[in-house]
């Protein structure tokens, strides 16, 4: 079998993708492997632009781009934060700009990672055909074994 010294996990700090989290902490820990938190931030439609500017009362202007940046450093820091509460894991977070499918497979390549975690939704129906599935064309395309972790709080789709 192979070692797993490596781990990825992909967030976007959902509570399904928390539930990724915590399943790649506990492997990690029994094959005392490194672990990367890796969340990507989606790129606007070259239309709206990164550059597009975001006023917010009581706060300096800053272009969507930043904004996305700092409110995904934040998130980050509290996953960091209560995960390093309970564990003593050598966490790296890593905040990356792109199209969250490519941006994985890409990462896990040119990093050589042994594992990637992360959450599926479990969409159906008309969700899944308009979204697709990142879990799915991640699993479909990745360098490296690919676990996906069902989340525990599925999405209610209403019938029409």
């Amino acid at each position: 079998m192979q070692d797993l010294d490596r781990i990825v996990v992909a967030t976007d700090f959902s509570s399904c993708s928390r539930d990724a989290v915590d399943y790649a902490v506990f492997i990690a820990e029994k094959f005392d492997a490194s672990l990367d938190l890796l969340h990507v931030i989606w790129e606007p439609p070259t239309y709206v632009g990164a550059e597009v500017m975001v006023d917010i009362s009581g706060q300096n202007r800053q272009s969507l781009g930043r904004f996305a940046y700092n409110q995904a450093e934040k998130e980050m820091g509290g996953l960091l934060e209560s995960i390093r509460a309970e564990h003593s894991l050598t966490l790296v977070p890593r905040l990356e700009f792109g199209d969250p499918t490519t941006t994985i497979i890409r990462v896990a390549a040119e990093d050589r990672y042994d594992l990637v975690v992360m959450g599926t939704h479990g969409r159906t129906g008309i969700s899944h055909l308009l979204m697709g599935s990142v879990a799915e064309k991640v699993v479909r395309r990745a360098p490296c074994p690919v676990l996906t972790v069902h989340g525990t709080t599925l999405p209610v789709e209403k019938e029409a």
